[in-house]
């Protein structure tokens, strides 16, 4: 019998390396380029909703889930 995995692990390591990059390296070369935190705020919010909008794939779950509610 298999024993059920338990901690901490990454589903998806590839997706996480993407979101850490689209995330990472706005923000690290607008802080580097400007010294001014007065434009790295602003790369961070707009890296982070592009960074979590980020899917691996457009599944159909979501529809098939609202369909089975009306």
């Amino acid at each position: 019998m298999d024993k059920p995995k338990q901690g901490l692990f990454i589903r998806q390591p590839k997706i996480l390396m993407i979101k850490l990059i689209i995330v990472g390296l706005p923000t690290y070369s607008a802080a580097l380029l400007t010294n001014k935190m007065v434009y790295v705020v602003p790369m961070l919010a707009v890296a982070l909703l592009f960074g979590s909008n980020l899917n691996e794939g457009s599944t159909d779950e979501t529809d098939a889930d609202f369909e089975a509610d009306t």
